[in-house]
């Protein structure tokens, strides 16, 4: 089989990837390293709406917090929200975290340090 007279193209060369994955944000290694994940339990802590809505979803069972967290974080990606606030949100899927914030907003509420 002859190969084809079509002339040979190169491949781009991208030796910039490297770069690339320097200049990208580094993925954080706890929940404490995201930002917007400790921004939202200090809005809960100052705004009594944000506190009243993050307190009822954190008392619920954990089988229910989890079923509505995977809701609403599927309908902000379907709607293009900020995906910082998404990662933020989507760490109360984990059971230890989100009975930790709720101690956090519980506690500030009360005037306590945590």
């Amino acid at each position: 089989m002859k190969s084809s007279s079509l002339p040979r193209q190169e491949l781009p060369r991208v030796p910039e990837w490297r770069n690339l994955l320097k200049m990208a944000a580094p993925v954080p290694k706890t929940v404490g390293e995201i930002k917007t994940f400790i921004t939202m339990l200090q809005t809960a802590c100052e705004d009594e709406t944000v506190y009243a809505r993050l307190e009822r979803l954190l008392a619920m069972p954990d089988q229910k917090r989890q079923a509505v967290v995977h809701a609403w974080v599927n309908d902000m990606l379907i709607a293009e929200a900020p995906r910082d606030f998404i990662q933020a949100v989507a760490c109360l899927l984990d059971d230890r975290v989100a009975e930790k914030a709720y101690e956090v907003i519980f506690k500030c509420r009360r005037g306590e340090s945590t």
